[in-house]
């Protein structure tokens, strides 16, 4: 009950709390994903961050802390997709799964590719460009 009440008032130390028990997951898989060694900067600046927060936290300056703990959530999940996928964009993870079904040489079709609707193709060599003119 009492965590419920501190979620509606907006309790700056109850939300400072939460965004530093999500950056421990964002850290947690940063680590695993041996971030260290393959995305230097960003887990290097998730680790001071974090550091920050805490000592932020501790001090009781909850809203300090509570920014720092964001910056270092993005951080290390940059770092994660860094040094799992070698990018930090957001379409990396899936480029990454293509690259190893390429190297695995699966003969399967991806269910984005199978879901398209069949379009009948075109040649260059079918197009009137006399017809082209009309369009405008």
């Amino acid at each position: 009950m009492t965590l419920i009440l501190l979620a509606i008032t907006g309790c700056t130390a109850f939300k400072s709390t939460v965004h530093l028990a999500q950056l421990e997951e964002a850290w947690v898989d940063a680590e695993a994903a041996n971030a260290a060694d393959r995305a230097v900067y960003e887990h290097t600046l998730a680790e001071q961050y974090r550091l920050k927060a805490r000592e932020e936290w501790g001090y009781s300056d909850y809203g300090a802390s509570q920014e720092l703990a964001l910056k270092s959530r993005e951080y290390a999940k940059a770092a994660t997709e860094q040094a799992l996928y070698g990018s930090t964009d957001e379409n990396a993870a899936t480029r990454h799964e293509v690259l190893e079904n390429l190297d695995e040489g699966l003969d399967e079709v991806p269910d984005v590719l199978e879901d398209a609707p069949d379009e009948e193709w075109i040649e260059l060599d079918d197009i009137d460009l006399d017809d082209l003119d009309d369009l405008d």
